[in-house]
């Protein structure tokens, strides 16, 4: 009997290579992640159009290190160490198949690389993949291997490791940068973004990624785009939170500012909170364990457009896959803290539809179950980061006792689940329950906000649905009483709010009809100076030449210049910035007096008898305001005249005591119905007017709308108007009345 060795297929290289990663932007990321694990700063890959090239600046391998552990197979070195050399970082690589996956990307690679402990001597290799023989024996498949006594930079350092991948299988696109982006940027803190003044070589959490890709439009800010937008753009409310120096004052800040809109109606505002150490008492203590704490997490709402045009699924996936809050040790993730561990309970919280939190103060009890807006992991990306170095360091300084400190299970994936935990979970869970109430607040205030501002026929609705919901909790003869008063107060405001609407629904036309009014003035201005000098030319021409008939033509053109500049005078109020915005007591006499001149040139025909004491005043008001009421009524009254054989008005003004009033009668065709009836015409649209055709294009208005916009004006201005019986001789008065 013999015994025969395993001959191993040259083609397992293949099937190793390809099959066991499957996607390039994953095998991509492969080959950063050994950049990571090797104490590299920095990871460059720059896409060119027949190769990609990774340069990284980490501890590099010598040629002897080369040979025992990048071209031996499958060696678990690095799941034996578990961290890096000189960072101590938790390495991220344990298969050794990353240098395999490469042949899915390219045919051909070419490896360069120098110690960081012997920069002179740099190696050299060049595989081709496409050398590879099915059934041939791996052994005869050889890299070729060189090694130079010259140095060599690799972004500027002495050391470092240089990847240029030939032959290339696949178009890279900006959607495969942006995939590459997620699969590597939660490498480090995603939160942390480098400087200049932040690049220590010696400072663990520092690794960059950089990213050139000529052909690729914006490929750099591609590769991040996801992380700055979760950062920068999506987030609707963020909590930052902070312990410096706890171990001596046994506090902490917590900071949550929401975004406008969030939730809908709220505006941005900020909400600051300072917390003691611990939270509540562990295990019989009332020290605090932690030291230099900081965290921030943030909110997404996963409905709605979302803004930088990312679609709501996307960020829902990305969210199941990396949400929750994560715990950062140096800078380095800690994978038991994440979307599948509910190491803060929140799911727990979800389950159970807790309602108040047991970590929160009295002081911030609200009306609401608050907790039943705590948002779920799959809404939140956070990250917590701490140095366990550093809390060990200060724990000693302070002579706490040995074990009571953050500290790192063997298995490097975890903490210690002591008391120092228990009071970094109950901070950041305490940051969140803060959240969840004052989201609730702000929903309350909001809502608040709007029920103030709705119709009041709504608010009293919701009182009858309310009364209704208790109905078997009042005794049924006081139920009904209330009842019938509350449906009673509800059809009453639904009336006056219908009578609202209907009067609001006048002002866009009338604030349409009030620009082109002005627009009119202007115009008419221009236009009169014309014909004034028109006119002094036919006068000129008149005289010199003897011609009569020249001059009746400058007679006529004066006439019509005299009624233009009436009509002018009608919108002179709006004009004058005072006239519309003043609140005078004006002197009434004047004012009736410059509205009856100015209507004289539409109204001819018609005489007004003015009899109004000198000292009588208006409200206070706008000159605008009373022009427009006054002209209105004046309109009503010469509309009924046109039908009638007199046409005469009479304005009157009375004062008894702190009682004023205005009246003003017609001889117009009447009302044909009582005062009290007459109510339903100062209503909008509403009209009471019988004009024939022969006088029909002398009606000023018809539409139904000048006595609404009378009553309105009135209102307005603590006056009222109606009609009353009518005065002597006259066939209609109406009134306008106030106090003095």
């Amino acid at each position: 009997m013999s015994k025969e060795p395993f001959i191993v297929d040259a083609a397992l290289l293949q099937e190793l290579g390809e099959r066991l990663i499957g996607k390039h932007h994953i095998t991509l990321g492969e080959l950063v992640k050994n950049a990571y694990d090797a104490d590299a700063t920095t990871c460059h890959i720059t896409f060119a159009d027949d190769h990609i090239e990774i340069v990284d600046d980490g501890h590099g391998m010598s040629p002897e290190t080369f040979k025992q552990f990048w071209l031996r197979i499958g060696t678990r070195h690095k799941a034996n160490e578990q961290v890096s050399p000189r960072l101590r970082r938790p390495l991220t690589g344990a298969k050794g198949i990353g240098r395999l996956a490469v042949q899915f990307l390219a045919s051909e690679l070419e490896l360069t690389t120098t110690a960081e402990d012997d920069p002179t001597q740099t190696t050299r290799a060049k595989v081709d993949w496409s050398k590879i023989v099915e059934g041939e024996e791996l052994k005869r498949f050889t890299v070729d291997v060189t090694t130079l006594n010259s140095p060599a930079s690799y972004e500027g350092h002495p050391n470092g490791t240089r990847l240029i991948l030939r032959g290339l299988k696949n178009d890279w696109d900006a959607d495969d940068i942006d995939r590459l982006g997620r699969e590597l940027w939660m490498l480090r803190s995603p939160f942390r973004k480098l400087g200049e003044t932040d690049r220590r070589r010696d400072d663990p959490r520092n690794f960059d990624v950089e990213v050139t890709a000529p052909d690729i439009e914006d490929a750099e800010d591609t590769f991040n785009r996801l992380r700055d937008a979760l950062t920068e753009t999506l987030w609707r409310a963020r909590i930052d939170g902070r312990i410096e120096q706890g171990r001596k004052n046994g506090s902490a800040t917590i900071e949550i500012q929401f975004q406008s809109g969030y939730p809908e109606g709220a505006r941005e505002q900020r909400y600051v909170d300072h917390v003691q150490i611990p939270i509540r008492k562990i295990r019989s203590s009332d020290t605090c364990f932690l030291d230099d704490v900081r965290f921030q997490i943030y909110i997404y709402r996963l409905e709605h457009r979302q803004a930088e045009g990312i679609p709501v699924g996307e960020l829902r996936d990305y969210l199941t896959e990396y949400g929750n809050v994560s715990i950062y040790d140096g800078g380095f993730r800690l994978p038991y803290y994440g979307t599948n561990q509910d190491w803060l309970k929140i799911e727990e919280a979800h389950a159970s539809r807790l309602s108040i939190s047991s970590l929160l103060p009295s002081r911030l009890n609200i009306d609401g179950r608050y907790m039943l807006d705590l948002p779920t992991v799959r809404r939140i990306f956070g990250v917590v980061e701490l140095s366990t170095s550093h809390e060990e360091r200060a724990a000693k300084r302070a002579g706490a006792k040995a074990g009571s400190w953050l500290q790192i299970q063997p298995g490097r994936d975890r903490l210690h689940d002591n008391a120092a935990y228990e009071q970094l979970a109950d901070l950041v869970r305490y940051s969140l329950d803060f959240y969840a109430n004052r989201y609730k607040a702000r929903s309350l205030k909001a809502v608040e906000a709007k029920r103030y501002s709705e119709p009041p026929a709504r608010k009293q609705g919701r009182v009858v649905d309310l009364l209704q919901r208790h109905e078997t909790e009042i005794p049924p003869v006081v139920y009904k009483e209330i009842r019938r008063e509350a449906v009673d107060a509800q059809k009453a405001v639904s009336r006056q709010d219908e009578e609202i609407n209907a009067r609001a629904a006048l002002l866009a036309p009338l604030a349409a009809a009030g620009m082109t009014a002005l627009a009119v003035t202007h115009e008419l201005a221009r236009e009169t100076r014309t014909l004034e000098s028109a006119e002094r030319s036919l006068r000129t021409l008149a005289r010199k030449h003897g011609l009569p008939e020249i001059a009746a033509s400058a007679d006529t053109l004066a006439a019509s210049l005299k009624r233009l500049r009436a009509l002018q005078t009608l919108f002179a109020p709006l004009l004058a910035e005072e006239d519309r915005e003043g609140d005078s007591r004006l002197r009434v006499l004047p004012v009736v007096r410059q509205i009856v001149d100015a209507m004289s040139a539409i109204t001819t025909g018609m005489s007004v008898e003015i009899d109004v004491p000198e000292d009588m005043r208006f409200p206070a008001a706008p000159l605008a305001s009373w022009n427009a009421l006054l002209q209105n009524v004046l309109a009503n009254s010469w509309n009924a005249i046109l039908e009638a054989k007199e046409a005469r008005v009479r304005i009157e003004g009375h004062v008894e005591g702190r009682d004023q009033w205005l009246w003003v009668s017609d001889t117009g065709t009447g009302l044909n119905m009582s005062p009290a009836e007459a109510e339903k015409l100062f209503e909008p649209f509403e009209r009471n007017m019988n004009v024939g055709r022969d006088h029909a294009s002398l009606v000023i208005g018809g539409q139904g709308l000048g006595l609404s916009i009378v009553r309105m004006l009135a209102s307005r201005h603590t006056a009222d108007v109606s009609f009353v019986e009518p005065e002597k001789g006259f066939s209609t008065t109406m009134q306008i009345s106030w106090r003095g």
